[in-house]
This record gives structure tokens, sequence and C-alpha cells, in this order.
């Protein structure tokens, strides 16, 4: 038995969080990082400040496959940009002698943003 919890006496599916000071069942877990009961814990994520499952799990994975979705596409066009530069290089062309900052410059700026923000100020 989990330290904290104590069976309701009359009932073999509830517990009782001291913490909480609540009745809770017997999928629940006490996280002390949030300092509330949540059903079918997952985990703690630090990313999120928010306990992970019961019924925000669905959720929580599709975030994590849309930042991956997002960083294949960040990368999808900073090599295209990076390709598109490489491939301008040498054309003399004089009216084009002072480019501005490219795209892929402005999307590695913006991810140097999102990065400190979510590691340096945090997200909540």
């Amino acid at each position: 038995m989990e330290a904290g919890k104590s069976k309701v006496a009359g009932t073999a599916s509830r517990y009782f969080c001291h913490t909480c000071r609540i009745k809770t069942d017997l999928d629940c877990y006490h996280c002390d990082d949030c300092e509330v009961c949540i059903e079918d814990y997952d985990h703690h994520c630090v990313f999120f400040s928010k306990c992970i499952g019961g019924g925000n799990l669905y959720y929580f994975w599709g975030a994590i496959a849309m930042l991956l979705v997002n960083f294949v596409l960040i990368a999808t066009v900073i090599i295209f940009d990076q390709l598109g530069e490489a491939s301008s290089v040498g054309k003399g062309n004089k009216l084009h002698q002072q480019a501005p900052p490219s795209l892929g410059v402005a999307v590695e700026e913006q991810l140097d943003t999102l990065i400190d923000t979510m590691f340096l100020g945090g997200v909540g």
C-alpha cells in the first residue's frame, strides 16, 4: 500500500488520501509536485508543469506529436532555404548584392526563443 493512503472501512475499491483529505479510487495517485490526486497517473511532466494521466494522456501525446511535426517542418524550411542560397551563389546579380536575412535565420531565431522560453522561463 502506498504511503499516505489507507483503505476506507467497508469499501474495497476506495482509498483515502490523507494529504488531499478526499476519498479516491484505487487507480488514483497523489502527485507531490502538483499536490493533487490524479486518476490513471502516468507521470508528472516538467515541461507542461502538469500531471499526465486520466483525461489528458491523449492530449499529451498529441502535443508531443505536433512538436515533432513542427521540428520536421522547421528543419525542412531551413534545409530548402540553405539549398536555395547555395544555388544562387555566383550568379552575379548586382541588384541583389545585399540580400535580406533568410527565412532560415528567422526560423532559427524563433526556435531559439521558443526553447529559451520552455527551458528558462517555463511553460505553465
